[in-house]
């Protein structure tokens, strides 16, 4: 017969390592995937992994390239990474509101359907 503090102890030690499973689980923002539009309607990601794009008509810019990403518990940083001439890798950092909305640098962005 097992006894109870044996009992108590092998409980503890299994929902300490589920608590651990479950919280490493959501430690990492997953990708955006997808075609997103900045709130104010200047500027628009698309994530399509191995491709990312950024097109701003207010800054009268489109980069496109390479997606990096960099999770951390609350975002990550999205890099295009571009090769060849011209600007080097540019780098934006995202945080997830919801399933439909994100910031980037700060600026709202929304999921298009």
């Amino acid at each position: 017969m097992i006894e109870k503090s044996a009992l108590l102890a092998a409980t503890v030690a299994g929902l300490a390592g589920f608590t651990t499973l479950t919280g490493s689980a959501h430690a990492q923002a997953p990708l955006p995937q997808g075609h997103w539009k900045s709130a104010a309607g200047e500027a628009y990601l698309l994530v399509s992994p191995p491709i990312c794009s950024m097109e701003s008509y207010a800054l009268g810019f489109t980069v496109a390239g390479g997606c990096g990403w960099q999770p951390t518990n609350v975002g990550a940083i999205l890099t295009i990474v571009r090769s060849g001439l011209g600007i080097g890798n540019v780098s934006w950092s995202v945080i997830w509101i919801n399933r439909t909305n994100i910031t980037l640098d700060g600026e709202r962005y929304f999921l298009l359907q």
